[in-house]
């Protein structure tokens, strides 16, 4: 051998030595790397964990044994419904509104509760009362035919009982230092009961939220973040998938669909905030009468007869209603929700005039309905109608020239502010469209990942076949790439869950205690209800909001789960 080859072999040898030196070396790094994030995780979460559970020091606003000489637990449901209705006296009425009202807030003292109530079960001959209309006997009787032994007991707890935590420790600190925190509790809170308290339970995600860390609970928080994710998984798998297939299998490649491309990358590092503010502008204002249910009939105003007749005498200079009269309209009223030919006879049995006949009494009734409950065709009347608007319409269903320029100037304005009304679109369909927008191009990018890796031969193979462009890509694309597009919708929505900032914007609630019951429902989300709980002074709150990261990293851990699992159970090898 030479001396040129041996220089050679051993240079050879030196370089790889040296390569094998930087392996091992960016090797160490990344394992290191893993080590300490894995490392910073798992303290997170013991800190977090160790911050839901641990001694509480316990004091009741009202003492059970003040309410009853015998326990609680032993009473009958109709002992626990008397003291409940005692004990709250004026504030059964909201406890019964926040409870079973299927109507706004402001529209619950003022509708009879056969409507107010909805399904919900009521005492024989109440359907035409009043709220505080009712009876102590009645309020007993409506809380017996919708609560159970054990909810009564929630209630008394939550309502007149009382709980609060006076003091917390966490749980390290309530395994090494009992005896200490005994002594402490005892000199301090005389009186008082020292307890071990774990605020991760069943009890705690099945309850709604509370004033009171004791009876807090995440039910409305998990409900809304399901519903709208659910939204928000439907809707980026619809539209992310079809637009990557488009991108990938159908789009030319030209500078313009090149940009497009470009562009979805870009829109994936868009901070949050911006797609909140556009959630804001296009689906909670601009689309307000879609995604706030109102070209579907729900969220409208509850109709009031009184009112409308109110409008009309006014215009008239009619004089008003004796109170028997009245009475006849309001319980005539409580009968015709929803059905608007009931009111228009209200307004031709109670409104009089020689200027106009009764036909035109009746189109001009169904007009003023036709401005407060606007129809698929109409809704655009959901927006001020001008005073010149107002007269047109006067004048088309009613004939032109009837009415002098006094009594038709009073009818039209009356007309025009009865048909305005604020609409709101800050609902759980709002904020599920704006998260869709969000993960949209991580969605579709990954689809686009997806489908590009299934080989082409699988491809050319069906062509050879005989079948189109469409039938190879529904019956052997798509298959094959399914688990890595289901993979990157699920991650997507994973990181759409802890979203705070984009539903804040678009109107979420940061305290409701009213469960959401469908897509145009107000809501609140678990980021914001940690967040509220956290903003709150006293270790109590910062306890709860700790149990409900808890729950919601489990959520995640097991969404990611849920990706791993689809990704090994239908992957394919090519």
């Amino acid at each position: 051998m030479s001396v040129s080859q041996q220089k050679s072999k051993y240079d050879f040898k030196e370089h790889l030595a040296r390569r094998n030196r930087i392996g091992r070396s960016w090797g160490a790094f990344f394992y290191i790397s893993n080590f300490i994030g894995l490392t910073v995780l798992i303290i997170l979460i013991l800190h977090v964990a160790n911050s839901s559970i641990g001694l509480v020091v316990v004091r009741n606003t009202v003492e059970p044994s003040s309410l009853s000489e015998r326990p609680l637990q032993e009473l009958s449901a109709e002992e626990l419904a008397r003291i409940l209705v005692e004990q709250m006296g004026n504030r059964i009425r909201v406890l019964i509104r926040d409870r079973y009202s299927v109507v706004p807030n402001d529209q619950f003292p003022i509708t009879p509760i056969g409507d107010a109530l909805g399904d919900t079960p009521i005492p024989e001959d109440t359907e035409g009362f009043l709220i505080n209309e009712l009876s102590r006997e009645q309020f007993q009787q409506l809380l017996l035919l919708n609560m159970s032994q054990g909810d009564l007991l929630d209630a008394l707890e939550t309502e007149i009982i009382r709980p609060v935590v006076a003091k917390t420790w966490n749980f390290l600190d309530s395994i090494l230092r009992r005896d200490q925190i005994e002594a402490e509790a005892a000199e301090k809170y005389p009186g008082d009961r020292l307890q071990f308290r774990s605020w991760i339970s069943w009890d705690f995600i099945s309850s709604s939220v509370s004033s009171s860390a004791t009876t807090a609970g995440l039910r409305t928080a998990l409900l809304g973040s399901f519903l709208i994710i659910s939204i928000t998984a439907t809707t980026a798998l619809i539209v992310g998938v079809s637009a990557a297939i488009y991108l990938q299998e159908y789009a030319k490649d030209n500078w313009f669909n090149r940009l497009i491309e470009i562009n979805i990358r870009n829109l994936a590092a868009i901070p949050s905030i911006i797609y909140g503010m556009l959630g804001l502008a296009v689906f909670a204002q601009a689309l307000a009468v879609f995604t706030g249910g109102y070209l579907f009939g729900v969220n409208l105003p509850t109709q009031a007869a009184d009112q409308i007749v109110s409008y009309v005498q006014t215009a008239f200079d009619q004089p008003a209603l004796n109170s028997a009269e009245r009475e006849a309209v309001r319980e005539a009223a409580a009968q015709a929700r929803g059905n608007p030919d009931i009111f228009v006879q209200i307004i031709v049995d109670h409104i009089t005039t020689d200027k106009i006949s009764e036909g035109q009494k009746e189109a001009l009734a169904r007009l003023f309905l036709t401005y407060r409950v606007p129809s698929l065709s109409t809704f655009t009347t959901f927006s001020t109608p001008s005073i010149e608007q107002a007269r047109a319409d006067i004048e088309r269903v009613i004939g032109k020239d009837l009415l002098d320029e006094s009594h038709m100037a009073g009818l039209a304005e009356n007309l025009r502010v009865y048909g305005t009304f604020n609409i709101n679109g800050r609902t759980v369909l709002s904020a599920g469209f704006t998260l869709a927008l969000l993960i949209l191009p991580i969605v579709i990018v990954n689809a686009q990942e997806a489908i590009l890796a299934v080989p082409s031969s699988i491809r050319e193979a069906s062509y050879g076949l005989g079948a189109t462009k469409w039938q190879t890509v529904s019956r052997q694309v798509l298959p094959a790439a399914l688990p890595g597009i289901m993979t990157g919708v699920i991650l997507a929505v994973s990181r759409a869950i802890g979203e705070t900032a984009p539903l804040l914007v678009v109107g979420a609630s940061t305290f409701i205690g009213i469960d959401p019951n469908g897509p145009f429902s107000k809501f609140t989300v678990v980021p914001i209800q940690i967040y509220q709980w956290t903003a709150r002074p006293g270790e109590d709150f910062r306890a709860v909001a700790a149990a409900a990261i808890i729950v919601l990293l489990a959520v995640m851990l097991l969404l990611n789960g849920l990706a791993i699992f689809i990704r090994q159970r239908f992957s394919r090898r090519f």
